[in-house]
């Protein structure tokens, strides 16, 4: 099977990306003080020239790479949310929850008997909560 000839713009974007892979990684390994733009260029297979046709120095790449972190957190956090909200609304015992929880603040004696639930606890077992009880 012929392989796709890529156009000038996809071998740019490949090599942008390969030098921020290989950059990150080394980053992550060794810091950011103690990686030469040598030891990425080499880590990614690419020049110098390839370097500093996608980038201005080596901070440009740091900061490129912390803004794509940024960006994948963000999209993670967005996701969870969206799961959190969803589970929450399908989940009858949620109000039941809350309701607990409610009882809690206003009762410190609930409060003690439902921490350990809340904690994952071994003691909130209901064998371990009639022991607290005698």
């Amino acid at each position: 099977m012929k392989r796709k000839r890529l156009t000038h713009e996809e071998r740019r974007l490949q090599t942008r990306e390969r030098l921020l892979e290989a950059a990150l990684a080394l980053f992550l390994e060794r810091g950011f003080f103690s990686t030469s733009l040598e030891d990425i260029t080499n880590a990614a297979g690419y020049t110098r020239g390839a370097f500093y046709s996608n980038f201005c120095d080596k901070s440009d790449l740091l900061i490129e790479s912390l803004r794509r972190q940024q960006g994948n957190l963000t999209h993670r956090l967005r996701r969870t949310i969206s799961e959190l909200n969803e589970y929450l609304r399908s989940n009858d015992c949620f109000l039941l929850w809350m309701e607990a929880t409610l009882l809690a603040r206003r009762n410190p004696a609930f409060g003690d008997r439902l921490d350990p639930i809340l904690n994952d606890e071994e003691s909130a077992s209901p064998r371990g909560i009639a022991q607290k009880e005698l």
